[in-house]
């Protein structure tokens, strides 16, 4: 049966929450809940143990620090991946339908106030009691799992599956959030069929505050357990212990339900489908060939480095929502702050270089995106240079002792003036070329220069025409035909420029030396920061081409900005489910770009200092669009 990616594909009656238009307001049905919990202590002065609504509030930030520690994990190249069970990489199509998994979170919040209100005494509960965990474990292991079992085969059935539970397997490859995705009415059903074991603690007057949390936190461990996609569980465990196999799942045989669709409905006991014939017969074999582990060759490596404090949570295994939008920093963000600075100082005492992200192109590559811990102000600190110049000259070393040929350095990592050389006679036999994506950065900036304004505009302004990419796009522009206003410190500069370009075009470079100079241009391509006095001096109407690591801040509502040098990847790509800091979905800088076309080729000379030759442009170029990547903004005709 084909799914549908976003919901099942005939919703049926309550599929949709009562708050579902709500956006982000949602988030305001958590205010009566706090309210209240506020007049019970602070107006009230009831005791915590009567305070129910705060017990709840609490109880929704322990279940939510507990999804985020569990998608972490799991989101952790160098701890999942070699144990990963589907190995296929998911996609932001799948992050935007499970967007709203917090929704079980309000419907719990509700449902547990309900309850309290009706059946918890006006005293409240005590703490704990020894009594309710052998009630809520006989409870559990017998009549709930075995009605989820077949409430689970029922949900199965086409009239409901199409109705309700499509919504959930629509999410191919699981994560930890995945198994609280579902419909209203079915996730009202799981909520109402979990709290027995609670309402039978009440009825036998064993009940207590700590045996709440504790069930509640154990129903979210064990789903997030069956969800993670990667097999933890050590083969040795099972073969000294065999009834292990009936009494408790492994991500593996919940992973099954989810690719196969017909087998393993279990909770997290598959001894019911053992017991009526529905157990998946590959669950054991696979179980034993994922936790052989696989290891796929490294054929390229991208460094790259935060940029600001809070951009740590744009990383892949941050926070997953955030990192599927291009980075900015966020009003509610700022939250975060008393967290990014521990973090911070963290990782300027500990850190080291780790392995952040893996993607792939088809069969053919894998690139890893290694992470150095330190952020874009500490590589202006002269404390620092030292450091992360070691630490590059270690990742390139470790980086080919794992097989790749290609190391990328991105964002600032390219300009700390690493000696190449030294680096490499560091190793006999270095065989890895060393990329920075200058050339085609250059060939991207310049190629949409050329296309948009090839007919109406022959003028451009170029400031630190001085720098290896300035130089390469001034030079390509006036070998087509473009009158190139370069600003450069020195007539020296000048020289060496025109040197660059064919005699019959020097005449189309002409130095000059301030931002006045670019006043009456309207297409500025700009290779660093520039603020809003610098910005205004441009007329109406201009566009700006950074060619920086980062894009320049829009000042101007009257002219046009283009991204950095970036392409879009090839359709084949996989496992891209965050956005390159503040790349669009699917973006990736010229850098990296660079990378993966030098590990397809083959190619074995280093993108790294000296000039950029106009033939290495085009060539890069074309071979860029031969593997699949493409302009941004579908500008297809740019060629």
């Amino acid at each position: 049966m084909a799914l549908d990616t976003n919901k099942a594909s005939n919703p049926g009656f309550l599929y949709y929450f009562p708050w579902e238009s709500w956006g982000n307001f949602k988030y305001l049905l958590y205010v009566p809940i706090a309210a209240r919990a506020w007049y019970k202590g602070v107006i009230q002065g009831s005791p915590l143990v009567g305070n129910l609504c705060f017990h709840i509030l609490v109880l929704v930030g322990l279940r939510y620090l507990m999804f985020q520690v569990w998608g972490t994990v799991s989101r952790l190249p160098w701890f999942s991946r070699k144990y990963q069970i589907v190995t296929k990489g998911m996609k932001f199509e799948q992050i935007d339908h499970e967007a709203n998994w917090e929704n079980m979170m309000i419907l719990t919040s509700y449902v547990l106030w309900i309850g309290a209100v009706f059946c918890i005494p006006e005293k409240g509960l005590p703490w704990w009691d020894w009594w309710g965990i052998p009630i809520v474990i006989v409870m559990h292991a017998g009549p709930i799992e075995w009605i989820y079992y077949w409430a689970h085969r029922a949900l199965h059935h086409h009239f409901l599956f199409t109705r309700y539970h499509q919504h959930h397997h629509s999410s191919f490859v699981t994560q930890p959030i995945t198994s609280s995705n579902h419909p209203f009415l079915e996730l009202l059903f799981y909520i109402l069929l979990f709290g027995l074991p609670l309402s039978a603690t009440l009825r036998l007057d064993h009940s207590s505050i700590g045996i709440f949390y504790l069930y509640a936190l154990f129903i979210d461990f064990m789903n997030s357990w069956g969800h993670c996609n990667f097999e933890f569980i050590p083969t040795w465990m099972v073969d000294a212990a065999p009834p292990l196999k009936y009494l408790i799942y492994s991500p593996t045989y919940h992973s099954l339900h989810h690719t196969k669709v017909h087998t393993n409905f279990s909770l997290f006991m598959p001894m019911y489908d053992y017991i009526y014939g529905t157990m998946d017969s590959t669950s054991e074999s696979l179980y034993r060939i994922v936790r052989k582990g696989h290891e796929k060759k490294v054929h390229c490596v991208y460094l790259t480095h935060a940029t600001d404090l809070l951009s740590v949570f744009h990383l892949q295994f941050g926070f997953q929502t955030f990192a599927a939008q291009p980075y900015s920093k966020k009003w509610y963000m700022w939250i975060m702050w008393p967290i990014a600075l521990p973090l911070m100082l963290l990782a300027w005492l500990f850190g080291k270089p780790f392995v952040g992200a893996t993607h792939f192109i088809g069969s053919k590559l894998e690139l890893q995106t290694w992470v150095i811990p330190r952020f874009s102000f500490q590589y202006s600190l002269c404390s620092e240079a030292a450091k992360i110049k070691g630490w590059i000259y270690e990742c390139i070393l470790e980086a080919q002792e794992a097989g790749a040929k290609v190391f990328a350095l991105g964002l600032l990592n390219k300009d700390l003036n690493v000696d190449i050389e030294e680096v490499l006679m560091c190793k006999v036999g270095a065989n890895i070329a060393i990329v920075t994506g200058d050339t085609l950065a250059a060939a991207i900036v310049a190629k949409e220069v050329e296309v948009k304004h090839k007919n109406d505009i022959r003028e451009v302004y170029v400031t630190s025409a001085h720098t290896r990419v300035g130089q390469a796009i001034s030079t390509y522009l006036c070998e087509h035909g473009f009158r190139v206003l370069a600003v450069l410190p020195t007539e020296d500069h000048a020289k060496y420029l025109r040197s660059s370009i064919s005699l019959k075009c020097r005449d189309n470079l002409v130095h000059v030396t301030s931002y006045n100079d670019g006043k009456n241009c309207k297409v500025w391509i700009v290779g660093e920061q520039i603020g809003c006095d610098v910005q205004k001096l441009a007329p109406r109407g201009t566009h700006f081409y950074p060619f920086g690591e980062f894009p320049i801040k829009r000042w101007r509502k009257d002219c046009t900005y283009s991204n950095v040098p970036s392409l879009r990847v090839p359709k084949d790509a996989e496992n891209i489910n965050a956005c390159q800091d503040v790349m669009p979905r699917y973006v990736v800088r010229a850098s990296y770009v660079a990378a993966m076309v030098h590990a397809l080729e083959d190619l074995h000379y280093h993108d790294y200092g000296g000039d950029i030759l106009v033939e290495l442009m085009e060539k890069s170029w074309e071979l860029a669009l031969k593997h699949g990547f493409s302009v941004v903004d579908g500008h297809a005709s740019v060629k």
